[in-house]
């Protein structure tokens, strides 16, 4: 492909392409935008075998000529030192993530991620989406 005159092999291409669209922030699928839009919940109490948790999801939404490949979703308490926990999710299925012990009055961040391909040959397109903070 040339541009301004100068030839780009098809792979610098690519890659400029899924280094943009694997940008951060919540995205939608536009109508000229290849890839999946992300779905995050907000984190919630939720009832785990009679214990309380805080769950977050991940799943793909409307995907515009593409297929979704992976889905990850992480919780982590506002403030902590501890890595988010993070569960991921293969294929148009939705990450569930659930984070122990629940705290009374803490808050919560919830972040996600997914991924989808199209084209041929295959190209990812990744979009993140949040943070979201809840205190519950």
């Amino acid at each position: 492909m040339t541009v301004s005159g100068v030839t780009w092999p098809g792979w610098v291409i690519s890659a400029v392409v899924v280094a943009a669209a694997c940008g951060t922030g919540s995205a939608a699928a536009a109508p000229d935008d290849q890839g999946c839009a992300t779905t995050l919940t907000s984190p919630q109490v939720v009832d785990v075998s009679g214990t309380a948790m805080v769950s977050a999801a991940v799943s793909p939404g409307a995907c515009n000529r593409a297929a979704p490949q992976l889905q990850v979703a992480c919780l982590q308490v506002v403030g902590s030192s501890v890595a988010p926990v993070c569960v991921q999710a293969e294929g148009p299925n939705t990450a569930r993530v659930n984070f122990a012990p629940y705290t009374p009055g803490a808050s919560y961040v919830a972040t996600g991620r997914s991924c989808a391909n199209a084209g041929s040959p295959p190209v990812t397109y990744c979009r993140s989406a949040g943070p979201v903070t809840v205190t519950l």
